[in-house]
């Protein structure tokens, strides 16, 4: 009588213990974090031919590439070096500004990514930095 009751307390200890070791959700947990990366769209490398550029093959005479002394007196499309335009580009991570200057360094145009209506953090995207180059070139080419 007293066999009884303990082969039933360890039929109920033995199916306890069953029931509490599992190992599913730690193994469970790893795949499913593959599946949910694998499943996830590529990382946005932004627009296509935006890293790549062949300098080498935009630069046709590479003999001239190095000022000498006879540089500031070197027409450019009838112009005198020394009397060039000044390009000049700041870029931060929140922005970019961009002037033309004369050739003493007075600025004739200037633009900024918040001049063209880019407000925020959105001032600091690259789309943001070319919108600016593209008005400044319309801007400039214009008051020639």
């Amino acid at each position: 009588m007293f066999l009884r009751p303990l082969e039933m307390l360890s039929n109920v200890l033995r199916v306890a213990s069953k029931r509490t070791i599992h190992q599913s959700a730690a193994l469970l947990k790893v795949e499913d974090r593959k599946a949910m990366l694998a499943s996830l769209p590529g990382k946005d490398e932004g627009t296509i031919g935006e890293r790549a550029v062949d300098i080498d093959s935009l630069i046709t005479k590479k003999e001239r590439i190095f000022p000498d002394a006879n540089t500031p007196t070197t027409l450019f499309n009838g112009i005198p070096f020394n009397e060039i335009p000044i390009c000049n580009i700041r870029v931060s991570p929140n922005n970019t500004i961009i002037t033309i200057c004369d050739a003493k360094g007075t600025p004739q145009f200037i633009r900024s990514c918040g001049i063209e209506g880019f407000k925020n953090t959105r001032k600091g995207t690259n789309i943001a930095a070319q919108a600016t180059a593209i008005s400044i070139c319309s801007v400039g080419g214009s008051k020639r």
